[in-house]
């Protein structure tokens, strides 16, 4: 493959950023619009838009489940506790910290591993989740998609990151 240039390689690492900027403030939207939608569910009046006929599912059927508080349904903390955290809030959480983290400027240390680390484990879960509500909810949910397709783009954007020259030359450095 073609060797980019030390410049070169620092404008596609920027670019990136950029992308993986760009794809955290789109989960930080879908999941404010989900903790909005898991607010208004008590009301027997409230018709969330993300189920509506157009979309083909019903998300607060999803997001009534015990899957929405992923911690308390495996039985890893008490359910209603501070810890019992709902996927919209662990969204909030984890698309903020990819922003702040790729908005950085200084590198850290296993910055790329981390951020590689993270995106797999967001992809697995992914993968779980969506097998969750097409098998066992039997239901489709267009905000839990734009969460997957968040989830996905940002693996992607990480395996990017992780194979940029300089991040490559760094590991093989250590190997030596």
């Amino acid at each position: 493959p073609e060797q980019l240039v030390p410049t070169q390689a620092r404008t596609a690492g920027m670019k990136r950023r950029k992308k993986v900027q760009l794809v955290a403030l789109l989960g930080i939207a879908v999941s404010a619009y989900a903790l909005y939608v898991e607010s208004k569910l008590d009301d027997p009046f409230y018709q969330p838009g993300c189920s509506s006929s157009w979309t083909g599912g019903n998300c607060a059927t999803v997001f009534k489940s015990s899957y929405g508080h992923i911690l308390s349904h495996w039985g890893l903390v008490e359910k209603g506790s501070m810890l019992d955290l709902s996927l919209a809030v662990t969204g909030l959480l984890l698309y903020s910290a990819y922003f702040v983290a790729i908005s950085v400027r200084f590198h850290f240390p296993l910055r790329e591993e981390l951020f590689l680390s993270v995106a797999c484990g967001g992809g697995l879960f992914s993968i779980y989740l969506l097998y969750v509500i097409k098998v066992i909810l039997k239901e489709f949910c267009i905000v839990c998609f734009s969460f997957h397709c968040c989830n996905f783009a940002m693996l992607a954007l990480a395996v990017l990151e992780f194979r940029l020259p300089e991040v490559r030359r760094k590991l093989l450095k250590k190997d030596e």
